[in-house]
């Protein structure tokens, strides 16, 4: 699969793994799912923090794609205009660059700067360009998780959701597709 050049693209591919429900249950199953991969993301670095154990940054870059899965979810669901992910995608392009390195990260630990990351994350729009911002400072590939993170939902649903395939999966061949 060819790498994913834009959020409405995204959602495009996103939108075929979507478990079908009505408007109301489906956006509580996206906010639910907003606190899930949230608590996801900074598990990695309390481990880290905690226990020692080193930052996966392969799962770390797992999480914030989980994240964006249900925020093109969201958008899916409420059909957000085209004219918003233009901007978006404008945003997307003006974020490279945002992150200061020289400041943040020679102050912080990368356990300050994710929970800082996190605490931004409100579950709208801006979260989108958040994680691309946080991408660059852990040199994760924004678009690159994001295509990874369809090729794992394609290994899980390959034509499209299934309840008993969301329950029994090949983990080991969707990290393989992850490690991209």
């Amino acid at each position: 699969m060819d790498k994913i050049k834009s959020f409405k693209e995204y959602i495009n591919l996103a939108s075929n793994t979507l478990v079908e429900l009505p408007l109301e249950e489906h956006l509580l199953h996206m906010n639910l799912g907003f606190k899930t991969e949230k608590g996801e993301f900074l598990d990695v670095f309390k481990k880290h923090l905690a226990y020692g154990k080193e930052i996966d940054w392969v799962n770390v870059g797992e999480e914030l794609a989980d994240y964006c899965w249900y925020i093109a979810g969201v958008f899916h669901a409420i059909g957000i205009k085209d004219e918003i992910l233009d901007n978006l995608e404008e945003e997307l392009a003006k974020s490279k660059g945002r992150y200061d390195e020289s400041t943040d990260a020679k102050r912080s630990s990368p356990v300050i700067i994710a929970y800082n990351f996190a605490e931004k994350f409100k579950g709208d729009i801006n979260d989108v360009i958040h994680i691309s911002v946080y991408c660059e400072y852990a040199d994760l590939d924004f678009w690159q998780i994001l295509t990874n993170n369809i090729e794992k939902l394609k290994v899980r649903f390959p034509e499209k959701f299934n309840q008993d395939k969301a329950l029994n999966r090949d983990l080991d061949s969707e990290r393989k597709k992850l490690e991209k």
